[in-house]
């Protein structure tokens, strides 16, 4: 799997300094046993303690520089250069991230500590100007073009057999690690906290469980009665229909982005109700004249399975 990995992700090297910046300065204030913090809305601070707290503040930039470089795979994936801002971001939150460590050295070191009073123009700067150098370095960056798909051992199933059975997993491994990374980002607050806020956990645990069901991609089923589809670890049923209600079916290819706006459950014009997590699938019209587009592996065989099936109730 590392051999498939793009790893030119010059737009992270802003994200990938400032994180090695926010150590260094986190092993300078090591040696001083008190830290403002926290601070009031005044800027004064009400909290004092160890700087070894703030390494929370690395760990979010690490996870969150793994997590958008999965995404950025994704979107590399696409070829869709001008949609990338993966690195942006991660470099403008890395930026925030540094900040907040600079403002608390720099109040640490006054006889009366404070916040500057140019706090906020700080924060917006941190974030601008990482976030510039993030897309300028993306400039000088080339994308494949042409790249080999490797091809999967999928062949035709034996539809003179009764009880024969179509399934696949569409479930990219980049997906898995941004929505994994989201998740630890999701559970660290709780870990920060020692005492017990019921409706802080109670928010913290619906947002783990929301985002945790949709790791495991989509399950395509095919039998001679009907085509459905299932999605997550948890294997819901998102979508069934009977193979005598299919009009026709055709293997497409196209940009998740510009015709779906992501990955996910969509809906379009073009292509009806999505179930959208690569660049090609299968589109369905009903007899009633719906439309579904489904991601799949072999979008090709798919379509010949679906035909063949069709054309055999008819």
């Amino acid at each position: 799997m590392f051999k498939k990995i793009h790893w030119n992700k010059w737009g992270f090297i802003p994200a990938v300094v400032l994180t090695i910046a926010s150590a260094l300065l986190l092993q300078i204030m090591a040696k001083t046993p008190r830290w403002p913090l926290h601070f009031g809305l005044d800027g004064i601070p009400n909290r004092f303690g160890s700087s070894n707290e703030l390494w929370i503040l690395v760990f979010f930039q690490i996870i969150f520089i793994v997590a958008m470089a999965c995404l950025d795979e994704g979107m590399v994936r696409l070829r869709t250069r001008k949609f990338n801002i993966a690195g942006i971001i991660v470099s403008g939150f890395g930026g925030i991230m540094f900040n907040v460590l600079l403002q608390t050295f720099y109040a640490g070191q006054q006889s009366a500590p404070r916040l500057s009073p140019h706090f906020h123009a700080w924060m917006i700067a941190s974030f601008l100007l990482p976030g510039l150098a993030s897309y300028i370095l993306e400039r000088f960056r080339k994308y494949p073009e042409n790249e080999s798909i490797p091809s999967h051992p999928f062949t035709m199933p034996d539809l003179t057999q009764r009880n024969w059975i179509y399934w696949e997993n569409y479930n990219p491994w980049w997906i898995n690690a941004l929505l994994t990374g989201v998740l630890v980002m999701v559970a660290a607050p709780r870990l920060m906290i020692l005492h017990s806020n019921f409706q802080f956990d109670m928010i913290l645990l619906s947002a783990f469980i929301l985002i945790s069901i949709f790791i495991g991609g989509f399950q395509l089923i095919i039998n001679s009665q009907q085509f459905s589809v299932t999605f997550g670890w948890l294997k819901i049923p998102c979508l069934k229909i009977k193979m005598t209600n299919i009009a026709t079916v055709e293997a497409v290819e196209f940009n998740a982005l510009t015709r779906f706006g992501g990955w996910g459950f969509k809906y379009t014009p073009w292509g009806g109700w999505g179930f959208i997590l690569g660049n090609n699938g299968v589109m369905l019209r009903t007899k009633k004249d719906r439309r579904f587009t489904i991601s799949t592996k072999k979008p090709e065989i798919v379509a010949e399975i679906i035909k063949k099936v069709i054309a055999g109730q008819n």
